[in-house]
């Protein structure tokens, strides 16, 4: 089971705060343990709707496929912001953003020699999480 936040309020998150979940979050997992990401915050929220209509296309392909029971490859996760010294926070990672990877370098001016891989939204939760169960098989029993 996961929780998951799909709408957030409009309060800023401090610096402070958000730069603790990003120092928490660099020594992640990754391929070779190279830890090669790049991380550009965006806090402006005229660019955040610019970004948001900018996925309008994708998710539209997206929910197109599920209605057909097709479905989208895709990665849609809960970051890992909900820890007790970040209380209140919610985070959804998703790859949708690197479907339009040309308008979205464009948009943020992000150079050729970079590749977009994702999009973390933080924020606070309209409302309290929901929990979804994302496991329909057998338990796993170690």
């Amino acid at each position: 089971m996961r929780r998951c936040a799909r709408q957030y309020t409009d309060d800023t998150i401090s610096d402070e705060i958000l730069y603790r979940i990003l120092d928490n979050d660099r020594f992640a997992p990754s391929g070779g343990n190279h830890q090669g990401w790049r991380v550009l915050v965006v806090k402006d929220k005229t660019l955040g709707v610019q970004i948001k209509e900018t996925l309008t296309a994708t998710i539209k392909q997206h929910k197109t496929q599920a209605m057909k029971g097709e479905p989208p490859f895709c990665t849609v996760d809960e970051s890992n912001v909900s820890q007790d010294d970040n209380k209140g926070l919610g985070g959804l990672l998703t790859t949708f953003l690197a479907d339009q990877e040309e308008k979205a370098k464009s948009l943020l001016s992000i150079p050729d020699s970079y590749a977009v891989a994702a999009m973390i939204v933080i924020g606070e939760p309209v409302e309290n999480f929901t929990w979804v169960d994302t496991f329909a098989g057998d338990k796993f029993d170690g």
